[in-house]
């Protein structure tokens, strides 16, 4: 079986887009969705949703 040449691969936490030098769409997508993940799950221990907050 041959690996195909053209196949893309993602890029570990640091280099591409995903390092400090990334494109800052990226980079505020990656920090809306980790600050979301952690607004509802310390939101979900007082049994309320985000958009109650």
């Amino acid at each position: 079986m041959e690996k195909n040449p053209h196949k893309s691969t993602v890029p570990v936490v640091g280099e591409g887009k995903r390092g400090e030098q990334g494109h800052i769409g990226y980079l505020l997508r990656q920090a809306n969705a980790a600050h979301r993940l952690r607004m509802e799950r310390a939101l979900a221990e007082l049994g309320i949703t985000l958009p109650q907050f």
